[in-house]
């Protein structure tokens, strides 16, 4: 078990040059789905009698089939991994794409204690007993020597490197860019085996074999007097520097390839392409032996998994023989296709998973350092019905998460920072809370109404219907109509924070659940897309109509935007506009925008172009925010932008295995940097040190539930399970 070790967390700081505000913000983005939800984007496997094959991806190290890497997990919660690499049965490598490699005890399951680990690189890849990753442009060169691992550079292909590929266990493929040559080099020796000149720089680079890789360019077709944009996926052969464009691709330029498979044993790589008008929509496996190029042709009908695969390996028995891919896709975590194309579905070779349903997040809370979030999942492949929901709860501004099965399905609902849910079914109004499965009626309205919204503060409950709004103060027990100035049956609602907003003619909204309203006009009959309330108590909308888009205020003002956007705010009036591109500065002051993009919005931007099909990508909503915070979500990842030194980053800087294992438990708890107390989710303590900490305490006779565990380096949410 490991004591120490040293994680670099990268914090991007904000520029605002022309709104004054540069230097005052600080973003991070965190995974917030359940590990079995997130997408694995490298794999590779162990050599041996039984092999072991490891995926990495958003913030997880995992075996597939298999479990998590408990230590690695924790503590690169945050991250993106780009590469795995296993050098032996017992040792392995994984690289984020912000240049970090960590080492893995894949025996151990947890993150291996070796001497210089982590250390700098990324886009790790194996050549049998080798690991190469890039670093500062040149490449690095990983290997066991006995017990020790031995790092040294690979100081005959330059300092300028953009891709490598593992081509087979002896050799793999550089592409430099200061020189704008594919090389291929040899593993062991470290020295260049053939050269092939480039025209023009690649947006891929993916070896099939050892002398063939695959890249993806961009071209021009020529039709009439019509320049068309098209990016071919070429095969390059390294020894005589030949190429020809791959049968039946032809990729706009928006399309990848949507996954790579690594090299594993004796054979090279392979490289997926997606269903498409232009290979006549077909799913199509490229591969290599030797010189020539086979693939696999299939249509996508009949092959609903293997089409979504994002990441694989490819794994050569025997140098005569064609390869069996095992890879990790959309709705699988991992299975095994044959050189048919054939799915493999029997014992542990496939496994399904659920995924994230799109367009399912709803609004949560922002208490503090609590964040509460709800998102659907689909069960069933291929239907894109939620069919699950469940709720995430982080007690450390999102760093870490833990996710439970809702009680009931709802369309609408609210939640406290309690844990306790109001929700709304088809016929009934019900509670619950996370904590429990049973569920109470309150208000029965057996279908005669649609709910638009339910809202939660105490024992106050709002509930608006499609013909009334209902209010209770004792909740749920009684109930009374009220009706604002303004009210007409059938209007939008939506949610800014603790207050809720009412369109209709004239618009109303109520910070205090209900017991007082305002009226308000935002000069448009459009449905406002979201809000924002001023410290002066004006609101912000943003609306849409007809290709216009735009930013109201109530007090008449109008700032014409060129893009469909969402509204966030800090305390106070800092405003930010979120896009499909970015997040731009609002200066409610003045109304307008400010001309700088703020914050990226996609952490999926990879350098290698990888197309991860990350889920719903092109809206971005605004969830919470606090004094300190606003949170975006992000299909399956949680953005926080910060007021810069309003967090702390130490509490995100692990300096200690300090997580608490195992998790969820029946009978005790450690944590290696000591616990110093445990409190329920409410806050009261059920155990604390009293003077001296200790590593692990005893939980058998507690009650099933969450709880909050202390430690000297953090927090964390713990279930105690019977």
């Amino acid at each position: 078990m490991k004591t120490t070790s040293t994680i670099a967390v990268v914090v991007l700081t904000a520029v605002l040059s022309s709104s004054g505000l540069s230097g005052q913000f600080i973003e991070r983005s965190f995974p917030c789905v359940p590990t079995d939800m997130r997408r694995i984007i490298a794999m590779d496997i162990t050599s041996g009698i039984d092999p072991v094959v490891l995926g990495v991806g958003d913030g997880i190290v995992t075996t597939l089939a298999g479990e998590v890497f408990r230590d690695v997990t924790q503590d690169f919660a945050s991250k993106i991994f780009d590469g795995v690499a296993c050098i032996s049965p017992q040792v392995g490598f994984a690289s984020t794409d912000d240049g970090i490699i960590v080492g893995l005890s894949i025996t151990e399951r947890s993150e291996g204690m070796f001497s210089g680990f982590p250390t700098k690189g990324r886009s790790l890849i194996r050549c049998g007993q080798y690991a190469f990753a890039i670093r500062d442009g040149g490449v690095i060169r990983m290997y066991l020597a006995g017990d020790k691992i031995v790092v040294d550079t690979v100081l005959s292909i330059g300092q300028d490197v953009q891709f490598i590929s593992s081509s087979s266990a002896k050799a793999f493929a550089a592409y430099s860019r200061a020189t704008q040559e594919v090389l291929l080099v040899s593993a062991s020796s470290r020295t260049i085996l053939a050269r092939s000149q480039l025209d023009r720089h690649p947006a891929m680079l993916q070896a099939l074999s050892d002398s063939v890789v695959a890249i993806l360019v961009s071209d021009t077709l020529i039709v009439g007097d019509t320049e068309i944009p098209r990016r071919p996926l070429k095969a390059l052969w390294l020894y005589s520097g030949k190429s020809k464009d791959l049968y039946g691709y032809d990729a706009r330029p928006s399309e990848t390839p949507v996954a790579r498979f690594a090299a594993s044993f004796l054979g090279g790589g392979a490289v997926v392409v997606p269903p498409g008008a232009n290979n006549k929509s077909n799913a199509m496996i490229y591969y290599a032996r030797g010189s020539a190029i086979d693939s696999v042709v299939k249509p996508a009908t009949s092959m609903p998994y293997f089409r979504n695969a994002t990441a694989g390996v490819a794994w050569w028995y025997k140098s005569t023989s064609a390869p069996v891919w095992t890879f990790s896709g959309g709705t699988v975590s991992t299975a095994e296709v044959d050189t048919g194309g054939n799915t493999i579905t029997f014992g542990d070779k496939f496994q399904e998973h659920p995924t994230f349903s799109n367009g399912t997040w709803n609004s949560a809370r922002a208490e503090g350092d609590s964040l509460i979030v709800t998102f659907a999942t689909i069960e069933i492949p291929g239907q894109n019905t939620a069919s699950n929901w469940v709720v995430g709860w982080s007690v450390d501004k999102g760093f870490s998460w833990l996710q439970r099965p809702a009680p009931v399905r709802f369309a609408r609902w609210d939640i406290d920072e309690n844990g306790r849910i109001i929700a709304a079914t088809d016929t009934k109004i019900v509670k619950t809370s996370i904590y429990t499965s049973g569920v109470t009626t309150i208000l029965d309205h057996e279908g005669r109404m649609q709910i638009g919204a339910v809202h939660i503060h105490g024992d106050t409950l709002l509930v608006v219907s499609s013909d009334s709004l209902m209010r209770s103060t004792d909740g749920g027990d009684t109930w009374t109509v009220t009706f604002p100035e303004g009210f007409s049956p059938g209007v939008d609602v939506f949610s800014i924070g603790r207050a809720l907003v009412l369109q209709g003619k004239v618009s109303s909204i109520t910070t205090d659940c209900g017991s007082t309203w305002r009226s308000f006009s935002l000069r448009t009959s459009a449905a406002i897309a979201s809000c924002v309330l001023l410290s002066d108590t004006s609101v912000l909308g943003s609306w849409d109509d007809a290709g216009i888009h735009a930013i109201s205020r109530s007090d008449g003002r109008l700032t014409s935007v060129n893009s469909h956007g969402v509204l966030g705010m800090f305390d106070g009036d800092l405003v930010f506009y979120g896009t499909s591109t970015g997040m731009r500065a609002y200066n409610s002051s003045l109304s307008r925008l400010e001309s700088d993009t703020t914050f990226r919005l996609d952490p999926y931007q990879r350098s290698s172009q990888w197309n991860v099909d990350r889920y719903e990508t092109k809206e971005r909503f605004a969830f919470g925010n606090d004094d300190e915070d606003v949170y975006f979500i992000l299909g399956d990842r949680m953005k926080r932008i910060s007021k810069t030194g309003a967090t702390s980053v130490a509490s995100e800087t692990k300096t200690d295995n300090g997580f608490v294992f195992p998790n969820p438990t029946t009978s005790t708890l450690t944590a290696p940097s000591g616990i110093v107390a445990v409190r329920t989710i409410l806050g009261d303590i059920v155990w604390n040190a009293e003077g001296a900490i200790t590593p692990t305490i005893d939980v058998s006779r507690w009650q099933s539930g969450t709880y909050i565990v202390e430690t000297n380096v953090g927090r964390q949410l713990v279930i105690v399970s019977r």
